[in-house]
C-alpha cells in the first residue's frame, strides 16, 4: 500500500468531493491523514468529517488548518453540516 496524506480545500466546487470518494475506493492507497486547508477551514473540516462518517471511515485522522470561520462567502454545502459536532 502507498501511504498518502491528502491535502484538500473541499467544500469549493466539487473535484476535491470526488478525489476523496476515489481515494477512499482504491485499495492501494492508505490514507493517513486528511487535511482541510484554505478560508473557512472549521466548514471544511465539517464536510471532510460528515463525508467520512458516512463512509464508515471514522479511523481516519482528519487535521484542520488555521481556523478562518466565515471567510469563504458561498459555502454551497453550509447547511448540510450547519449542527454537525466536531468532538
Amino acid at each position: 500500500m502507498i501511504p498518502i496524506i491528502f491535502d484538500t480545500d473541499i467544500g469549493s466546487d466539487i473535484d476535491d468531493t470526488w478525489a476523496l470518494a476515489m481515494i477512499l475506493k482504491c485499495p492501494e492507497l492508505e490514507i493517513k491523514l486528511i487535511a482541510s486547508d484554505r478560508d473557512d477551514t472549521v466548514y471544511r473540516t465539517k464536510l471532510l468529517c460528515k463525508l467520512l462518517e458516512i463512509a464508515g471511515r471514522t479511523d481516519i485522522p482528519v487535521g484542520m488548518g488555521h481556523i478562518q470561520e466565515h471567510v469563504y462567502t458561498n459555502p454551497r454545502q453550509a447547511p448540510w453540516v450547519e449542527d454537525y459536532d466536531l468532538d
